[in-house]
């Protein structure tokens, strides 16, 4: 048992460390730009896409695209392969880079490594996806968010975030945190560390995709995160919807993907919350590419296509 666990964990580890080397197929037409700048005492990166189209003379939206734990901003790029939407509609993309983060969630000791590049979520005191240095993330993205709008033209009322695993984790702290500059978020595959306590300023459009057997981010189980339900029970709270959300059953395009996926949509919400539930879907990036093909990731399912469903619901809002 020791030994099978073991293997897991050193498939995972791949998984995630080999991201830089993962090519994806023809979805860069723009500039591709590697910026940094010095946040508190560390230097903090990013990657910036700039679409060939984008040309400066008019401001354009931005999607600030968040990677997961041990992952990095490049293989977050070429994983979800998001470019290639940028260039047909339109919009930048920000690949942050995140810093040194401890992980110590119990039911992942046997999973993941105990370190690896990731973004500082946790509480306080918290010993969970926490860096040694307790590094403010939020205002780690305001002033990323400055940097470029320094730069180049940006879409002050069109800014976004998504992010995955870990990435999603800070989408969602970003939301509740940088309201006042984020137009809505997208979390995909990640929730919140239970000791982190969201206070979020307005109402904000939200979109959560977690597929039910995930077994990195549990989906309805206890542990040291949030089950899913209970932060988008917060959300449904904050952003004062009524009743109980339709359910609507999507086409199951494909029949081999062992998954399906329902759409929640809670009712008279003065923000919109949304929840692309992908059943018996595990620890992926949902879409056309299964750029990690680890068993232990669980089932990918191909039947929405996650940069597409994230975009639809980020340019239905602004924030005035």
């Amino acid at each position: 048992m020791q030994e099978n666990k073991s293997n897991y964990r050193k498939k995972i580890m791949l998984s995630y460390f080999f991201f830089s080397i993962i090519m994806s197929f023809a979805y860069s037409q723009g500039d591709t730009l590697t910026r940094s700048f010095v946040h508190g005492d560390s230097l903090r990166s990013y990657i910036l896409y700039l679409p060939g189209a984008y040309d400066g003379s008019t401001s354009w939206p931005l999607v600030i695209n968040i990677h997961g734990y041990t992952m990095s901003g490049e293989g977050q790029m070429n994983v979800t392969r998001m470019n290639a939407l940028a260039d047909s509609e339109h919009f930048l993309v920000a690949y942050p880079n995140g810093s040194t983060v401890i992980n110590k969630i119990s039911h992942l000791k046997n999973t993941l490594p105990p370190q690896g590049l990731g973004f500082h979520v946790g509480g306080p005191k918290e010993k969970q996806f926490y860096s040694p240095g307790r590094l403010d993330e939020v205002d780690f993205i305001s002033r990323l968010i400055d940097d470029i709008a320094a730069n180049h033209k940006v879409d002050e009322q069109r800014i976004y975030a998504t992010g995955y695993s870990n990435g999603a984790m800070l989408s969602t702290i970003l939301a509740a945190e940088l309201g006042h500059r984020i137009a809505a978020i997208a979390a995909v595959g990640g929730t919140i560390p239970t000791s982190r306590t969201l206070k979020a300023s307005r109402a904000v459009p939200v979109l959560f995709i977690h597929g039910t057997a995930d077994s990195l981010a549990l989906y309805d189980q206890e542990s040291n995160m949030l089950t899913v339900p209970k932060l988008i029970q917060y959300w449904v709270n904050q952003n004062n919807c009524a009743g109980t959300p339709t359910v609507e059953q999507l086409p199951d395009l494909d029949k081999e993907d062992k998954s399906k996926v329902e759409l929640l949509t809670w009712q008279n919400c003065a923000q919109p919350v949304k929840h692309l539930k992908i059943i018996n879907g595990g620890h992926h990036w949902p879409g056309k590419y299964n750029s990690l093909p680890f068993p232990i990731l669980g089932n990918f399912n191909k039947d929405i296509d996650t940069n597409v469903e994230v975009w639809n619901f980020f340019k239905q809002h602004a924030l005035n």
